[in-house]
């Protein structure tokens, strides 16, 4: 910009002090802010705490008390790497896969099973150890095209780095997959084998009925 024969230089934002606007707890994210006088303001996610349980098993944080046992976690949310819309008769998008009705199911489009997963969102930390995956069933059979004949799963804290803490065989009906308590804010579902009514057509697409997480938060 030039003003009476001057270039003023490009303006360089002096932020204040970041700024607490929402508070994290240990379950949940808050919020921090700052600001330049330009009126430009930026923000960033404050990660939640995490419950700090003591010998009593009382977290010194929020006073919660911890479970004795792992429980299903609800709420759970998901994402998946696609959706099958190839037939309206069918809703198979990913919400299915949390609802608690088996009676519904997730499905990838045809392609490649090594670039399939679903991704659940825990909604928070949590220290898991078990996880139950469900075939679809159609007219009393689990041959459905994409139930998997093998699993994968993997852990994250943050969703971008993954760790591989189980991986098997599946059975027919709902697979109970144990492991090593491990810290999770989310949990994905992969696999190298996945069957189709047509055998040259195996190993194209993944379905899921259910996927449930069980664990104790923090």
């Amino acid at each position: 910009k030039v003003e009476g024969g001057t270039v003023e230089p490009p303006h360089e934002h002096e932020w204040s002090d970041w700024t607490v606007t929402k508070e994290a707890t240990c379950t949940e994210d808050g919020e921090k802010t700052r600001s330049c006088e330009c009126g430009e303001t930026e923000t960033e996610v404050i990660p939640a705490l995490g419950h700090d349980w003591n010998e009593e098993g009382t977290c010194n944080n929020c006073g919660a008390v911890k479970p004795t046992e792992s429980e299903k976690i609800t709420g759970i949310t998901g994402e998946g790497s696609s959706v099958d819309i190839s037939e309206p008769a069918f809703d198979k998008s990913v919400g299915n896969a949390f609802d608690g009705d088996y009676g519904t199911f997730w499905a990838t489009v045809p392609g490649t099973l090594a670039d399939a997963y679903l991704i659940a969102d825990l909604g928070g930390t949590y220290t898991i150890d078990k996880v139950e995956y469900t075939k679809r069933i159609y007219n009393g059979s689990y041959n459905c095209t994409g139930n998997l004949l093998d699993y994968i799963i993997e852990v994250s804290t943050d969703g971008e780095t993954w760790t591989q803490v189980a991986a098997g065989a599946t059975v027919d009906g709902t697979t109970e997959i144990t492991f090593e308590a491990v810290q999770a804010a989310y949990v994905r579902l992969r696999a190298t084998q996945s069957y189709h009514w047509q055998a040259e057509n195996a190993n194209t697409v993944m379905t899921v009925a259910e996927l449930a997480v069980y664990g104790i938060p923090g």
